[in-house]
């Protein structure tokens, strides 16, 4: 009878031992295995999992190195590129003196866009920017009047609305942004500066 209680006390013992945090190798590799073999994602509450607050830290890492990648463009165009948040209108305006139409390509893969302009004897001009997620890329458009480049798009909603935000689906097609000539442009979105 002795014997069993001295037993029965080991077991406690070292199952208290188990709890609370602390190591309990013999019972840790079996209780593992049981929450993490052939699971996509680790336990909730497995030492390497992260808790969903996370994140915001992993999101804002992300944001803030592409946008160093960006940063090398922005310095390099800072005197090329203005950006103006009309009332009806997102416009980028690009001074870009002696390219032609035929010279200049620009396209948007998701809120990306992409302007290049190349022509003979002249240094081949990149820019690539975000553009805010308010505007509706499907609507735009450019022009080339007097070596200014303009990219126009509408917003998807009149500004200084309220709107609920939506997910959207992401589109990743790269999308090439027609030209319109100024009078066209004008008259088909009644803005004609």
């Amino acid at each position: 009878m002795y014997r069993f209680q001295v037993f029965l006390f080991f077991v406690t013992a070292v199952s208290s031992h188990c709890h609370f945090g602390r190591d309990c190798h013999w019972w840790h590799g079996h209780h593992n295995f049981h929450h993490n073999h052939n699971h996509q994602y680790p336990h909730p509450f497995a030492a390497n999992s992260k808790p969903i607050t996370n994140s915001f830290e992993s999101i804002s890492s992300a944001l803030i190195e592409f946008d160093e990648l960006l940063e090398k463009h922005c310095k390099d165009n800072r005197n090329v590129v203005t950006e103006v948040y009309g009332e009806e209108f997102y416009i980028l305006k690009y001074n870009l003196p002696g390219f032609m139409i035929d010279d200049i390509k620009m396209q948007v893969k998701h809120r990306v866009i992409y302007t290049t302009a190349d022509r003979a004897n002249m240094k081949p001009f990149r820019d690539i920017r975000i553009l805010p997620d308010i505007v509706y890329i499907d609507a735009a458009e450019w022009n080339l009047e007097g070596g200014t480049l303009k990219f126009i798009a509408p917003y998807k909603v009149p500004v200084q609305t309220d709107n609920i935000k939506t997910c959207e689906r992401i589109n990743k097609d790269v999308k090439v942004i027609p030209f319109k000539n100024q009078t066209a442009m004008g008259i088909r979105m009644g803005y004609y500066n």
